[in-house]
């Protein structure tokens, strides 16, 4: 049972670097999308034309609040969002006063209202599924443990115990636990 928490913990910090992410169909569509990633590429005028087709592609693709500006605009906001010096704070204050600038603060309010619902749905969800594991993880132990039941038996009850998973994440938190020949739970022992 030690076995089954400890990895629950692992499971626990590992989703908790990732609570503030959105799920990747949201990728396209917030701040955190790899255009905004600051790495250096020294290939002279053939990575300025890629990475200029490529603000180019995330400017159309980005938030929202971007399609009602200008091209000069999307690339102020863009030199805004990739900077790696300025702190939180200097970001978002940054990004209000180009907000203001460009006449869209209403717009970039509502975006930032939708990213921090999302947050707060997805760390909500996270906690939920953490609350309900041990209920998920026992069950699986105790159709493991069944002597009484035939292997192909024990894989049915299994996937019946996961199908009837309706809490988000908490699925993909028991699958990551992971599975092997040997039993759900039994590889941890090597």
């Amino acid at each position: 049972l030690f076995r089954m928490y400890s990895a629950a913990v692992i499971v626990f910090a590992s989703l908790a670097a990732l609570s503030a992410a959105k799920p990747w169909r949201d990728w396209g569509d917030d701040d955190k999308s790899p255009s905004n990633i600051n790495i250096d590429f020294n290939f002279g005028e053939l990575s300025e034309g890629l990475y200029g087709l490529w603000q180019e592609l995330w400017a159309e693709s980005g938030p929202s609040f971007l399609r009602n500006v200008t091209k000069q605009a999307k690339r102020d906001y863009n030199k805004i969002n990739r900077n790696q010096t300025m702190t939180k704070a200097q970001l978002t204050s940054a990004i209000s006063a180009w907000a203001a600038t460009n006449n869209v603060t209403a717009q970039v309010n509502e975006y930032n209202a939708r990213q921090q619902q999302d947050k707060n749905q997805s760390r909500g969800n996270i906690t939920l599924a953490l609350q309900q594991l041990p209920n998920v993880l026992t069950k699986l132990a105790a159709i493991e443990d069944n002597q009484n039941i035939t292997p192909l038996e024990e894989v049915k009850q299994t996937f019946e115990v996961l199908g009837n998973i309706t809490t988000p994440y908490l699925a993909g938190i028991v699958l990551s636990l992971g599975w092997s020949d040997e039993g759900f739970f039994d590889h941890y022992d090597k």
